[in-house]
């Protein structure tokens, strides 16, 4: 990895407290990132999912538990990653790349949901549906990354 000369850079505040709830809804987004994240409790870890919202400085997470330890969690995630690869127009076969979800368009159905861990309440934004992303948002897509068009399948 390259490494930058940066300089003196100001230092900038950290923002405190929760990020913000997006609002339910349906939105169009991008995944921009994923990454493998592990569990502190020693359960194995997930595939975090990093969507930003298009037209906005949001950000909502996915995290798949597709290294889970319980074989059952890691069927669930596993479809789940299959569907929403499908619905972003690529195959999976037994291996699969997941940075190749980068830049795919989709719809989204965020809700608001409310959990309790270790006795401490939370509300978040959770991902409840995928959508294939609409037409004109797919053609992009396939015109700047070279790849065809999604097919057309329903959300999940």
């Amino acid at each position: 990895m390259p490494v930058i000369e940066m300089g003196d850079r100001p230092k900038r505040e950290q923002p405190t407290g929760p990020r913000p709830l997006i609002p339910e809804g349906k939105y169009l987004a991008r995944i921009i990132w994923t990454e493998r994240k592990e569990f502190k409790n020693g359960n194995g870890a997930c595939l975090s999912l990093k969507l930003a919202l298009v037209g906005g400085d949001e950000k909502i997470w996915e995290d798949l538990n597709v290294y889970h330890t319980n074989p059952e969690y890691q069927k669930r995630a596993k479809d789940r990653l299959e569907m929403i690869a499908r619905l972003g127009g690529l195959e999976v076969g037994p291996q699969f790349d997941t940075d190749s979800l980068k830049g795919r368009p989709y719809e989204i159905e965020v809700i608001q949901k409310t959990e309790t861990w270790n006795g401490e309440t939370k509300t978040k934004n959770k991902i409840a549906r995928w959508y294939r992303a609409p037409e004109q948002h797919a053609h992009h897509h396939a015109q700047t990354s070279g790849q065809s068009a999604p097919n057309t399948m329903s959300g999940w």
